[in-house]
């Protein structure tokens, strides 16, 4: 299965992507700055696709709509994505 990943660069995000290669599954990595995966160690396996995007980006998070989505990045208060009061 692809799986659109958030967060992919951070504590929780960077184990989850390993342990879903693990699992057979290919990612889509959802980052604001792709250099900021060069030091993972699964970057560079067969399966991972990476999409440059800020999580407000509506244009460009349009066509991750199909895939399952696993949300590790954070959402600001006050974002359009963040739950009203």
């Amino acid at each position: 299965m692809k799986i659109c990943l958030t967060g992919p660069t951070g504590y929780v995000g960077g184990r989850l992507a390993a342990k879903l290669l693990d699992a057979g599954h290919s990612l889509c990595c959802l980052v604001r700055d792709r250099r900021k995966l060069d030091s993972r160690h699964w970057r560079s396996r067969t399966g991972v696709e990476v999409v440059e995007a800020d999580l407000e980006d509506r244009d460009r998070l349009a066509g991750l709509r199909s895939r399952p989505v696993t949300i590790c990045g954070s959402i600001r208060a006050g974002s359009i994505l963040s739950a009203p009061g």
